[in-house]
C-alpha cells in the first residue's frame, strides 16, 4: 500500500458542493505506482482476481499511451528509488530489459 503513496497525483473535483465550499484536493496513485502495485499483488491472487488486474494494467496503459515517456521519467526519477531493495532489484531488470 506504501507503494500507491509514492509521488501522487493532486487533483481538485469539479465544484458540485455547497455555495462557498471550499475546492477540495484529492491525492490519487500515479499511473507507475499502481501499475507495479497491480504486478507485485498478482501473484498472490485467485485467478479471477489476477485476470482483473491485467485488465485494470491494460486499461491503465491505454489511458495513458501518449504519455509513456513522462511515466518512464516518473518511474526512474521517484517510482524505483523508493522502492525497497528486494522490489527494486526485480523491477531494475525488467526495466533494463525494457530500454
Amino acid at each position: 500500500m506504501e507503494l500507491l503513496l509514492i509521488a501522487p497525483w493532486s487533483v481538485t473535483p469539479p465544484a458540485g458542493g455547497s455555495a462557498g465550499q471550499l475546492p477540495t484536493r484529492v491525492n490519487i496513485a500515479n499511473p507507475v505506482s499502481y501499475i507495479v502495485q497491480k504486478l507485485q499483488v498478482s501473484g498472490k491472487r485467485k485467478p479471477s482476481e489476477r485476470a482483473k488486474d491485467v485488465l485494470y494494467i491494460h486499461g491503465t496503459f491505454e489511458l495513458f499511451a501518449g504519455t509513456l515517456p513522462d511515466l518512464r521519467l516518473l518511474w526512474t526519477d521517484a517510482v524505483r528509488p523508493a522502492l525497497g531493495p528486494r522490489t527494486r532489484r526485480l523491477h531494475g531488470r525488467v526495466s533494463s530489459e525494457a530500454a
